[in-house]
């Protein structure tokens, strides 16, 4: 359980930062600029531009890398880690929206 809130942790941090911080503003930039010329850069720049957006393939690939599960689900194979997922969604949401209201 310990492990699972450090996940979120790390997930508000990655998502809020990438989202939000001057730091990546070039990255994020570089995308609106293209993004009328395809589809993928449009794509690629609501992804890292939106922190609720981000933070949902950032909880995928910190659930495919750690795999973290709290249920036994015998019927479906992946139940558990989509669980998983969106719980360190929910949580991931409430920390950075605490955060955003905060500053």
């Amino acid at each position: 359980m310990i492990e699972f809130l450090f996940l979120c942790l790390a997930n508000t941090a990655i998502s809020y930062t990438i989202s939000r911080s001057m730091f990546f503003e070039p990255i994020r930039n570089w995308f609106f600029l293209r993004d009328h010329k395809s589809n993928i850069y449009k794509f690629i720049h609501n992804m890292i531009s939106c922190t609720y957006c981000l933070s949902h393939w950032v909880a995928f690939a910190m659930v495919l890398l750690w795999q973290p599960t709290f249920t036994q689900c015998n019927i479906l194979p992946f139940a558990d880690y989509i669980i998983s997922a969106f719980s360190m969604i929910t949580i991931t949401t409430l920390l950075w929206s605490t955060i955003d209201k905060l500053t």
